[in-house]
């Protein structure tokens, strides 16, 4: 069986927006993994139930603490090369990079979602400035894997990652929006 591996900084997140969509990649035969912070049992007891597998990593989605950082993409690294999945579907900023540069240093598919750009890509100061550069050097090293893929919910985002970080606009895709669907919530 296939795995497809979905790395998410926030499991409430994952519920909320991603559910559907992982459930129709098990449909379609795929044996489905989370990586993510889980916070309580209730959303891992119902993604077990779904038939996923749940692995978590201590990862703090506003935190800038380079040590926590660092401990989690040790950590998460670990269990992506014990999942060894067949796509890794990275979603929001830190699972961005650090499974990024997982699979490109093992040269494996990869889907990069960026979600919106965030903090970083938003303010102007001098902590989000530095941030910012190291951000797009791990981007610029991300895009050099050939099986990689960035997808965009806007194309002004994709716009300006692919200006920053030099991606092939063929690897790009824009989806335009966050995945709702139009037949529980019409448009008004």
């Amino acid at each position: 069986m296939k795995r497809l591996c979905y790395f998410v900084n926030s499991d409430w997140y994952f519920d909320l927006h991603w559910t559907e969509r992982a459930i129709a990649a098990r449909d379609a035969g795929y044996e489905i993994h989370i990586i993510s912070h889980f916070i309580g049992e209730e959303i891992i007891k119902k993604f077990k139930t779904l038939g996923f597998i749940c692995h978590n990593v201590s990862l703090v989605a506003q935190s800038f603490n380079m040590f926590v950082f660092f401990r989690a993409f040790l950590n998460a690294r670990k269990i992506i090369k014990e999942i060894n999945p067949d796509l890794l579907h990275c979603i929001t900023l830190k699972p961005c990079l650090i499974g990024g540069v997982s699979a490109r240093r093992s040269n494996s598919p990869v889907v990069i979602s960026f979600v919106g750009l965030g903090r970083i890509f938003l303010y102007n100061t001098v902590p989000m400035r530095i941030l910012r550069a190291l951000t797009v050097l791990v981007y610029k090293y991300i895009a050099g894997n050939k099986r990689g893929v960035f997808v965009f919910e806007h194309d002004k985002d994709r716009r300006k990652i692919s200006r920053l970080v030099g991606i092939d606009y063929h690897k790009t895709i824009v989806i335009e929006g966050a995945g709702i669907n139009p037949d529980i919530y019409k448009f008004s």
